[in-house]
């Protein structure tokens, strides 16, 4: 049922959608090492921009911004405690 998900066309449509989520996350870790070397929680970022891709490319709803200092989400809370 979900296999013209994963379909390479599929995902060459929905490509673009990734590329703000990718700015948005760089954009941040930017921000975050301005002032110099900074220390990084990476896995934090790397779910929240995971779950921002299944959001936008297969929902079409954003989970919220990435910024730098946010809270964790309600979304990340509930993902953290299936995994």
């Amino acid at each position: 049922m979900l296999n013209p998900l994963f379909s390479m066309k599929h995902i060459r449509d929905i490509l673009p959608t990734f590329y703000p989520c990718t700015r948005e996350m760089l954009d941040a870790l930017v921000g975050k090492c301005k002032d110099g070397p900074a220390e990084i929680n990476v896995m934090r970022w790397l779910t929240r921009v995971a779950l921002e891709y299944i959001g936008r490319g297969g929902l079409g709803h954003s989970f919220g911004p990435m910024e730098e200092e946010s809270e964790q989400t309600e979304h990340e809370s509930a993902l953290k405690r299936l995994g």
